[in-house]
């Protein structure tokens, strides 16, 4: 009996044990009703948030504009202009003065040698020669006369300057226009290089020479001296085309010479970006090229 009485107190004791063990562990652990913060999602770097929240978000890279990509710099360079042609103009029915020029510029700035604007330098050749067969013949008609006529000379200038800016930096007073294929003018847009001005080409190598023969065997014959003209002013204006990305080496020049005795014409040439660095520039002053058009026609 009495070992009986000890089981039962120890299996009530038990039950107790149990009871309070387990409520302390009900206790212990949240109700239902309560409600855990969300955990913070993981952001690695460089990437986004899922959820949406400010500063999350991964930005596209921005892309140049051709703003910012005409404003970039060229690595150091020297400029160069080359530009040629020829032209017929009339001064009387069947009287003709035919024209050929050439024309070299360059721009070697240690200082600014990084942007295609500013001051260029170089020199000018034109040579005109008088075609007037026509003429002769028209004036001439039956009479038993033969008559040969032939004049020219050359123009030179071997100080030309020009000052090519961009629209940003020209003097919007002045007139820029050439005239262009179908009798309209083409203006410079904002992006282009443009000037226009006027310049002195000193005469050389001045000649006239003329031979009659009649038909009884009489002569005429006069040959003018080889010394120099008057000289003459012409004017220009001239674009180089735009090179917003400013990458090119070469673009398209369009000048528009002219002069107060009718002489008008447009030529195209070439701009030429050609490297610029220490060397380059020694090895270019070395070349002669600068002198190179000018000596060929002197001689």
């Amino acid at each position: 009996m009495k070992n009986t009485l000890v089981i039962a107190v120890l299996i009530a004791l038990s039950l107790l044990l149990f009871a309070c063990n387990n409520g302390n562990s009900v206790a212990a652990a949240p109700s239902p009703s309560q409600s855990q913060p969300p955990e913070s999602p993981v952001i690695l770097p460089g990437g986004s948030d899922q959820s949406g929240e400010a500063g999350g978000e991964q930005k596209p890279p921005e892309q140049p504009t051709e703003e910012s990509d005409r404003t970039s710099p060229y690595d150091p360079s020297i400029y160069v202009i080359e530009a040629s042609g020829t032209w017929q103009q009339e001064l009387a029915p069947g009287y003709y003065v035919n024209y050929e020029c050439e024309m070299y510029l360059d721009k070697v700035d240690s200082n600014d040698n990084r942007t295609a604007s500013g001051m260029y330098t170089g020199s000018f050749w034109m040579n005109a020669t008088i075609d007037a067969s026509e003429f002769i013949t028209d004036m001439i008609g039956d009479a038993p006369i033969s008559l040969q006529f032939d004049a020219g000379g050359e123009a030179i200038s071997d100080n030309l300057t020009m000052n090519l800016l961009d629209g940003f930096e020209r003097d919007p007073f002045k007139d820029y226009n050439i005239p262009g294929g179908s009798g309209e003018s083409v203006s410079p847009v904002q992006a282009a290089l443009a000037d226009e001005g006027s310049f002195v080409a000193l005469g050389k190598s001045v000649y006239l020479e003329a031979h009659a023969r009649g038909a009884q065997g009489e002569k005429v014959d006069y040959s003018g001296p080889g010394t120099s003209a008057s000289n003459a002013e012409l004017n220009y204006v001239i674009h180089v085309d735009p090179d917003p990305t400013m990458t090119a080496t070469q673009l398209r020049v369009t000048i528009h010479l002219y002069n107060a005795e009718g002489m008008n014409a447009v030529i195209e040439g070439v701009w030429k970006r050609l490297p610029g660095y220490p060397d380059d520039v020694l090895d270019y002053a070395n070349s002669g090229k600068q002198n190179e058009m000018l000596n060929r026609h002197m001689d």
